[in-house]
């Protein structure tokens, strides 16, 4: 027959080793929480920068470019086109003394005053159609991200939660279930070593 007190041991050491290892499986899910949240920082921190380097330089564009001639000059550097856009400067009406009388007959005719015309070459409208509709795709996929956005952050708090084993009241559902254990296990050593009665 074995002695209470190589049971008492016997039993504190499996309780020792079942919290031991609670431990160490919870300790190394926080470690690798922590990597994640570490990687996951570190990725948007360095999107942030390049973002924030990009949205410098367009509005420095904005504040520099002012006229249409300068605007039409920096258009290639957003929008990539075979032929690049251009202006086309107001036709000129010549100034000969029938023109000035049929001018007066005809007030709707186009004068020297008109402003220029944007011109899209023909080998760059389809371009400029897949640059302005991927625009256009794009504007709806930074929408969908800004809505998704709250719901991701929710389910990582939620993640995050779980790893740490749930809400207070999830770790005291399980954590009581294993000090029923370890008081049904000292029951069950009394009750062996003619302790009960």
């Amino acid at each position: 027959m074995t002695s209470p007190k190589h049971i008492y041991i016997a039993v504190g050491a499996v309780v020792l080793a079942l919290a031991g290892h609670a431990y160490v499986s919870s300790r190394g899910n926080t470690i690798r929480a922590q990597q994640v949240r570490d990687d996951v920082a570190q990725q948007i921190t360095g999107l942030r920068t390049d973002l924030s380097t990009e949205l410098a330089k367009i509005k420095a564009d904005k504040k520099q470019v002012k006229t249409s001639a300068q605007i039409v000059q920096r258009l290639p550097q957003y929008i990539p086109l075979p032929k690049p856009i251009f202006l086309q400067p107001p036709e000129t009406v010549p100034t000969h003394p029938t023109h000035s009388v049929l001018a007066g007959l005809l007030p709707d005719a186009p004068s020297a005053s008109q402003g220029s015309a944007l011109v899209i070459p023909a080998e760059s409208v389809t371009a400029f159609w897949e640059h302005e509709t991927s625009c256009k795709e794009d504007a709806l996929k930074l929408g969908e991200c800004r809505q998704e956005l709250p719901l991701i952050k929710k389910r990582a708090v939620a993640a995050e939660k779980a790893m740490k084993g749930g809400g207070f009241w999830t770790r005291l559902k399980a954590n009581s279930k294993w000090l029923v254990f370890g008081a049904a296990s000292g029951v069950a050593a009394a009750c062996a070593t003619g302790h009960c009665k």
